[in-house]
């Protein structure tokens, strides 16, 4: 028969039964573990916000290889989706989020990898979309403003083809749109 201290002994944290003793006794693998709950992030962001907690770089790395083998850092999915995101959700050039996963620590190969996978018939069409709409929005802006004679074109086309050159977009993209709104 059972007694009430077979029921009190020391049970295994969650983290114990999920990634095994080791993970359990490694304090810098518990703290990975909340960043990557809050955002992902490539191995190189990783290992700089390790760097503000006070791990020894043995903890950091054997909590860095376990994160790398569960799957939580993986820095070719990381990079293709933040360039997705950036050339196809923001309508930014593969240019500048190439420089930007640069900038994050990504392997340039990995990078060249991730930015193969997007189409440039996409990009394109997004670039497109978003200097139509800017446009359009200049246009309304421009027409509501203190133009008597009408909108000034010149200006419209300056401030275009200045958000398509902080976005990388190139600038035969932006005479195409010009033209298609201008007829």
């Amino acid at each position: 028969m059972k007694d009430a201290n077979d029921f009190l002994e020391p049970m295994q944290s969650d983290e114990e039964t999920l990634f095994g003793a080791d993970s359990a006794a490694n304090p810098a693998f518990a703290k990975m573990m909340q960043i990557l709950n809050r955002t992902s992030c490539s191995e190189h962001t990783l290992r700089l916000k390790m760097r503000r907690y006070e791990f020894e770089a043995e903890q950091v790395e054997r909590a860095l290889e376990q994160v790398k083998e569960f799957g939580f850092v993986d820095d070719y999915k990381y990079a293709a989706e933040f360039a997705e995101r950036e050339v196809c959700g923001k309508a930014r050039s593969k240019r500048i989020a190439r420089m930007k996963l640069l900038q994050k620590g990504i392997p340039e190969d990995i990078v060249d990898q991730a930015l193969e996978s997007i189409d440039p018939a996409d990009e394109q069409a997004r670039a497109r979309e978003f200097l139509a709409q800017k446009l359009e929005h200049l246009m309304r802006n421009a027409s509501e403003n203190d133009f008597a004679n009408g909108p000034d074109m010149l200006k419209i086309k300056q401030r275009l083809y200045g958000v398509a050159s902080r976005r990388g977009i190139a600038y035969e993209v932006v005479k195409q749109v010009l033209s298609e709104h201008s007829a």
